[in-house]
């Protein structure tokens, strides 16, 4: 089981400073080690692996970092929501059409609505001082809600180089589908950011993601109510 990444509305919240967000090797590590836990989807392989730790908190059951590595990576991101606010509720409240989401937004999945281009929230992270982990990590999820999310159908998805079609299940329920990029691109991408930064957790979340293990399972998430997504989810 995995957690969606969301953008939850932050309110009256100032944005980040430089100062706010780990080195570039902590974020890298977290952006890595992040792509590895969202690889399992039981709670058994989720907790074999000693960079994740299974996660229940009532309805909210998912694969994350362990315990102290959460911390930190849950405090870049919420920076990073923070400093991509304002971005995300222009986009969201677009038509989600190609005519209507276009300038620095792009359209998404159908729940996710317009959303923030690749390029909008490089810049609005670059700008707010975040570090390659987090740039990397959202310029793939952006990717991903923006390239993938917008196919609705498994055959429109997979048609797609780069993107698979998952299927979602809540206690056994199946709520829907998704079209999302492998963990594969995703890690080659945050790679193009991090380059030499994380190389360790580089190595296992490249591993983990073209061995096959879990990926035949279906995706089991917990839908929350969003303003918006830059993905996909993993």
């Amino acid at each position: 089981m995995i957690r969606t990444v969301a953008l939850i509305a932050l309110v009256g919240s100032a944005s980040a400073a430089a100062a706010d967000y780990k080195t570039a090797e902590v974020g890298c590590t977290n952006a890595y080690s992040a792509v590895t836990c969202e690889h399992y989807l039981t709670e058994a392989t989720c907790n074999a692996d000693p960079v994740c730790l299974y996660v229940s908190e009532g309805d909210d059951n998912y694969c994350g970092l362990t315990a102290d590595e959460e911390v930190t990576w849950d405090a870049d991101a919420s920076a990073a929501d923070t400093a991509l606010q304002a971005a995300i509720d222009t986009c969201y409240a677009l038509d989600n059409t190609a005519a209507a989401c276009t300038g620095d937004c792009a359209p998404g999945s159908e729940q996710d609505g317009c959303v923030p281009t690749v390029t909008k929230t490089t810049t609005l992270l670059t700008a707010d001082g975040a570090n390659a982990g987090i740039l990397g990590y959202y310029a793939a999820e952006a990717t991903s809600s923006a390239t993938c999310g917008i196919h609705a159908t498994e055959a429109a998805c997979t048609a797609v180089a780069g993107c698979e079609f998952q299927t979602l299940v809540v206690d056994g329920v199946t709520q829907g589908s998704r079209c999302k990029t492998t963990n594969l691109v995703k890690v080659e991408s945050i790679k193009a950011l991090c380059v030499d930064n994380g190389a360790t957790s580089y190595t296992t979340a490249a591993a983990t993601a073209v061995s096959g293990a879990d990926v035949a399972a279906p995706l089991m998430v917990v839908l929350s109510t969003l303003v918006a997504a830059l993905a996909i989810f993993a």
